[in-house]
């Protein structure tokens, strides 16, 4: 399995992931390749990000990547966010990255990342449309990784 995210790809998703929960799986990004492509997912539990990478179809696999690698990763060379990070994931899932020419492996997490497809709804129409109450940290997250993903205030 081979991906390639930018800095701030990295970086925008982790504003998503877990930090201080038991279910350390969660503390990282999902990476997902299938017939839609690669596509990155992070939570920590109440809020979900969803990035598809590469359009290109693969063949099913995933494997996920813990945030204290992933996060000197995202700090690495130039302050060029759209910089390439590469990845490369071995059968035994040993993780090599490598940017500007430096390249380290690590392990991917053991463990089972929530079903993205199942938890997001189908579209609702107006009709079923029902008041919402959102927990401004959440929004703050979302606004904060479409900062970083787009380099523009929202």
């Amino acid at each position: 399995m081979q991906f390639t995210l930018t800095k701030a790809q990295i970086k925008g998703m982790l504003k998503f992931a877990a930090v201080h929960d038991v279910r350390y799986y969660l503390k990282g990004l999902h990476i997902r390749q299938n017939a839609r492509g690669t596509i990155v997912e992070s939570t920590n539990g109440h809020l979900l990000g969803a990035l598809r990478v590469d359009p290109t179809p693969c063949k099913p696999q995933s494997v996920i990547l813990g945030s204290e690698h992933l996060a000197a990763w995202a700090k690495c060379g130039k302050k060029d966010a759209d910089h390439p990070v590469e990845f490369y994931v071995s059968d035994d899932q040993t993780i090599t990255a490598s940017c500007l020419g430096v390249s380290t492996s690590f392990k991917a997490l053991d463990g089972k990342f929530p079903d993205c497809d199942r938890i997001i709804p189908s579209p609702v129409s107006l009709g079923d449309a029902k008041p919402s109450n959102f927990q401004t940290a959440y929004l703050e997250a979302f606004t904060d990784a479409a900062k970083i993903l787009t380099g523009k205030d929202i």
